[in-house]
């Protein structure tokens, strides 16, 4: 289930909980707004510099580049919206600290800090998704919403269309206080996965980099929403989701502290679940206890 060697700025060149809180200062209602048809397209020089709460419809293209820029600060927590309104296809969800060309004419073999880390989500046939992370410092990051040739698995996928698209700050909400904890023993191996019940959240510890084992008995057509924060420690977050040995999601990377989406089930089976702190991407300083939230909601 377990992607291995995806890098996001590889996905870049070949070609996201209900988040992790609320939107400060009230949710965008605004309608979202076409960006320039060559905006940010397969051109640095030409990013396209994407604002709080004001979402776009952004075109999505096998084996096109996208170059979208936000400013962000030290510690802040934002949350990226992803929504498919045309076409069928899959798509990334991504944050990486941003080099600019200033920066890379002033020193060229210098690195920023922070420059080889990143945070995506890759959810196989999703609907909508939103991945939520914590900036690690000042300074511009790219955004991503690309077309995922790695999820690009079923012949009737499209090879391009639009996802509304948008970026806010969040802050941590306490309603996300799960009602059930998970005893230790719960979920310690894919043969002891705790079975979720549809709208009843849970908690789980990690102490460890053994990931927890969570599962959900699906029918085909049913659509969810599958959402994961992290409500204590300060660990990024890692998220597989599957059926067999077909994934359905991969969440992983640095700064991650959680992530949603919401997608049409393709078969009628048991969905496994794969929590972990990713100790892979842990940054010097951060620790690697802390519990996670983990919701399964039945839309349809």
């Amino acid at each position: 289930m377990k992607r291995t060697g995806l890098s996001l700025l590889a996905v870049l060149l070949i070609v996201v909980l209900l988040g992790m809180g609320n939107p400060t200062a009230g949710q965008t209602t605004a309608t979202p707004q076409p960006i320039p048809k060559d905006a940010g397209l397969n051109d640095l020089s030409k990013a396209y510099r994407v604002m709080f709460d004001q979402p776009i419809l952004l075109p999505v293209s096998q084996g096109e580049l996208r170059f979208l820029v936000l400013a962000g600060h030290a510690n802040q927590l934002i949350r990226l919206s992803a929504r498919r309104v045309s076409g069928n296809i899959n798509f990334l969800l991504g944050v990486m600290p941003f080099r600019n060309e200033a920066e890379f004419a002033a020193n060229p073999e210098a690195s920023i800090p922070g420059e080889s880390k990143e945070a995506y989500l890759a959810p196989v046939y999703a609907d909508e998704a939103t991945l939520t992370v914590r900036l690690p410092e000042d300074r511009d990051y790219y955004l991503t919403a690309v077309y995922d040739e790695a999820g690009h698995t079923e012949g009737n996928l499209s090879l391009d269309g639009v996802l509304s698209f948008v970026v806010q700050n969040v802050t941590p909400d306490s309603s996300f206080v799960a009602s059930q904890a998970l005893n230790a023993a719960d979920g310690s191996s894919k043969e002891k996965s705790f079975a979720l019940t549809f709208g009843k959240p849970i908690t789980a510890s990690l102490t460890t980099n053994a990931p927890r084992y969570l599962s959900f008995a699906g029918k085909a057509g049913q659509k969810v929403r599958l959402s994961v924060a992290r409500i204590s420690g300060n660990f990024p977050v890692a998220l597989n989701l599957g059926v067999g040995p077909d994934e359905q999601a991969d969440l992983s990377g640095n700064y991650v502290e959680g992530g949603s989406m919401t997608f049409t089930l393709p078969d009628s089976a048991t969905y496994l679940i794969q929590v972990s702190n990713n100790r892979d991407a842990l940054i010097i300083g951060q620790a690697v206890a802390g519990d996670v939230r983990v919701l399964v909601e039945l839309l349809t």
